[in-house]
């Protein structure tokens, strides 16, 4: 999953990338498949607006530096941030990946639900 968000407000500078999954028995869980799920989070060099048109995983840019490496409890789900400085008017790329060939996790992102799946950049 790639993620690309535009900060625009003024003198709000301090941004929150957060991942949000609900855990097994709650409303919207995802579907794990497997007992192991893991992700890493990754800041992706891109001073432009990405081409959703033409975006494949050979034509991504570089990674810049890995965030993090997440481990989702399908019981517990997950609940991840990562503050960073973000200054008005200034691109964010991010990419989501399996981190191994064991990780097999599906999930939706509903806004409507009481607790959603969701990938928030928060200003």
């Amino acid at each position: 999953t790639v993620v690309q968000f535009r900060t625009i407000d003024w003198m709000l500078e301090a941004c929150t990338l957060r991942i949000r999954l609900p855990g097994h028995g709650q409303n919207n869980a995802p579907n794990f498949n497997t007992k192991t799920n893991r992700v890493e989070v990754h800041r992706i060099n891109q001073s432009s607006i990405l081409d959703i048109a033409s975006l494949a995983v050979d034509s991504l840019p570089p990674a810049r530096e890995k965030l993090a490496s997440v481990q989702i409890d399908a019981n517990d789900g997950l609940e991840w941030a990562y503050h960073f400085p973000c200054a008005m008017d200034t691109l964010h790329t991010f990419i989501i990946t399996a981190a191994d060939f064991q990780t097999d996790l599906d999930w939706w992102q509903d806004k409507r639900l009481e607790i959603p799946c969701a990938l928030l950049l928060i200003q």
